[in-house]
């Protein structure tokens, strides 16, 4: 009976004709699925696409990552913030320019890092 009940309840993705509409069932699945997966860490999906984004960089300041990833700068340092206080990434401030910030993963967020990755 809970196959039967499945498959009526799914039957609409085999029947549409409309790509948008799958796409936006797809990414509101990946957003619940993120969020879910990503709370035990104190995190959402955008402080998820910062911290890898301070992971994949070398040093980034807060207008680099927005600007390579097309992020809003509001976004961005409200993201730090909270990677900050959760322990995720430090900000040391650059030798050259002392009004940029460089972040850096933290210990925790080294070792948490493969943890996440995984989700």
């Amino acid at each position: 009976m809970a196959a039967n009940t499945n498959k009526m309840a799914t039957r609409w993705i085999e029947e549409t004709e409309k790509p948008a509409a799958l796409i936006s069932y797809i990414y509101r699945t990946c957003q619940k699925y993120f969020a879910k997966e990503l709370s035990k860490y104190h995190l959402g999906w955008g402080h998820f696409a910062v911290l890898m984004a301070v992971n994949e960089m070398d040093g980034p300041s807060q207008d680099s990552i927005a600007l390579s990833r097309g992020f809003d700068k509001t976004m961005v340092a409200k993201s730090i913030i909270l990677l900050e206080k959760e322990g995720f990434v430090d900000r040391v401030t650059d030798a050259n320019d002392r009004r940029i910030k460089r972040l850096y993963l933290s210990d925790k967020g080294k070792r948490v890092l493969p943890e996440i990755m995984q989700v």
